[in-house]
């Protein structure tokens, strides 16, 4: 029904986002472009079913079919002498943590923690994602296990920082703690974040997500060059802004997802920031300053 791109905040492409892949339903179905309760959307990572809930017409949650996890090294990539690791004895930086690695289509490293409060993650998590098991970098969830049914993360995403919520992140975090024996398959788990709360139910065929959403800010743009305008985002952000809110930026969780419908008549950039709207919309009016667009071909959504 659709396909969509995930951008990190460096200007990678990510393969999939869980939560992203349930906000780009939700425009999707409130917008009128797929208007459908069950749609199937194309990602880096492969084609995903997602089940939207609607309440007078809107997508209040939605459930993502984000296929099997994988403990297979090789799907990562991680470079280890063993084909899973699991409760692995690992050397970071020259310090031994138990990491659990888990492929959600992209990769994860999950550490179980006593606590999270006192966790630097600023320093720890680019340790992590940039350490050379992980050829190609990693997303590192941070994981407290509270009881059989709900776990407490931070997430370090490869090319985002730490961010707010993280869905396959929650999913990785729920295999492994199934995987070490701290929950069991089959069940509903809640999965605390830092910008709420998500649901996932894992078994060995595939890996449920399950969540709603606050809309902060979002963008549509009419235009024919979307990488153009990703680039000039960016460089607005990074170049123009002011420092506070640059850093505000980068700590958040935030991409930008270019759908493109089936039809070739619609063609769509959204932006979902959840939080540091003043950074974004700072952002975008340093961005009028440099660019063909009119403010005509702008629509705020608040």
């Amino acid at each position: 029904d659709a396909k969509m791109r995930i951008f990190n905040i460096d200007g990678s492409e990510g393969k999939m986002a869980g939560n992203a892949i349930r906000c780009v339903a939700k425009f999707l179905f409130d917008k009128g472009i797929v208007k459908k309760e069950k749609m199937r959307i194309e990602t880096a990572s492969g084609i995903k079913t997602v089940t939207v809930f609607v309440s007078n017409n809107l997508v209040t949650s939605a459930t993502v079919d984000m296929g099997a996890a994988s403990f297979a090294l090789g799907d990562l990539p991680a470079l280890l002498p063993c084909e899973e690791a699991v409760d692995y004895p690992a050397k970071i930086a020259g310090e031994e943590y138990r990491i659990t690695c888990v492929s959600m289509g992209n990769p994860h490293c999950v550490v179980f923690c006593e606590r999270l409060d006192i966790l630097d993650i600023d320093t720890l998590g680019p340790l992590f994602e940039n350490a050379p098991i992980f050829p190609e970098r990693v997303n590192t969830e941070f994981v407290h296990f509270v009881n059989a049914t709900t776990l407490k993360i931070r997430v370090f995403e490869r090319g985002n920082g730490e961010t707010f919520a993280c869905g396959t992140g929650a999913c990785a975090a729920v295999a492994a703690a199934v995987k070490n024996g701290f929950c069991k398959k089959g069940e509903d788990i809640t999965v605390k974040v830092k910008g709420g709360e998500l649901i996932v139910h894992y078994t060995d065929e595939t890996v449920y997500l399950t969540g709603s959403w606050c809309l902060k800010a979002a963008l549509n743009i009419k235009s024919k060059r979307p990488s153009f305008f990703r680039r000039t985002f960016f460089l607005s952000l990074k170049r123009t802004a002011k420092p506070a809110a640059r850093r505000g930026a980068y700590l958040t969780h935030k991409r930008i997802a270019v759908i493109e419908n089936t039809s070739p008549s619609v063609k769509t950039t959204f932006c979902h920031l959840p939080r540091q709207r003043e950074a974004f919309i700072y952002g975008i009016f340093k961005f009028f300053e440099h660019t063909w667009l009119s403010k005509s071909q702008i629509k705020f959504i608040d």
